[in-house]
């Protein structure tokens, strides 16, 4: 059987070995955050990223706007030049020239 005394010398080291793990943690911890803020330091700020997304933006809208006008160009060129070749067809059909 435990006597007082014995209980009081297993409270104490349960005691330390608590004050010893807290300190290991403690320690643990810092360094955790250390190398968290080792890590993070080259990540932009949150200004810096949106003043980019708002450049990448502009510059998609403004590729998109170019796509559309390259392909109303397009097809404006592609109706003429069907016009052309039917005004041609015509043409020769009624001065009888060989196609």
């Amino acid at each position: 059987m435990l006597t007082k005394t014995d209980l009081t010398q297993i409270k104490l080291l349960l005691v330390s070995n608590n004050s010893q793990l807290y300190k290991e943690f403690g320690e643990i911890k810092e360094s955790i955050i250390e190398e968290i803020k080792d890590q993070i330091k080259y990540l932009p700020t949150r200004e810096e990223y949106y003043n980019s997304m708002d450049k990448l933006m502009k510059e998609v809208m403004a590729s998109r706007e170019t796509q559309e006008i390259i392909g109303d160009k397009f097809s404006e060129q592609t109706d003429k030049l069907e016009n052309h070749e039917e005004r041609i067809e015509n043409l020769e059909t009624k001065i009888d020239l060989p196609a």
